[in-house]
């Protein structure tokens, strides 16, 4: 019987900025920050974590996020977003993965993204 354990998506941002955020996840979201934070030029926190039952979950959930926020990619996990946003977009893509399939959902929360980094 296989064994699953928790796993987490979550957020990062820039501390004193709002220009980035990273989408990812990790068993231990703390560890992953002092690890990203030893490789980056930049002081990061850890702004949302949404709790996961299983790796697989978490990497669906991942990969939506992804998917909705794709036209502010910067780089690889990396997005032109507040990391407020970010959160809104992981739960958002928590939430269309638990409901049932409806492309004008996805349409609509895809929009708002659009907005949200016009205005960010």
């Amino acid at each position: 019987m296989a064994v699953h354990r928790l796993c987490y998506v979550y957020v990062m941002g820039c501390v004193g900025s709002d220009d980035f955020c990273k989408i990812g996840i990790s068993d231990d979201p703390m560890k992953r920050l002092a690890t990203l934070n030893t490789a980056s030029p930049f002081r990061l926190f850890l702004a949302h974590s949404l709790t996961a039952a299983s790796r697989d979950k978490a990497s669906e959930i991942e990969a939506k996020a992804h998917e909705l926020a794709a036209s502010r990619r910067a780089n690889g996990e990396w997005f032109d977003l507040p990391a407020d946003a970010g959160a809104l977009i992981v739960k958002a893509a928590a939430k269309l993965l638990a409901a049932p399939p409806c492309p004008t959902r996805l349409q609509l929360i895809k929009s708002h993204v659009l907005r949200i980094g016009k205005h960010a």
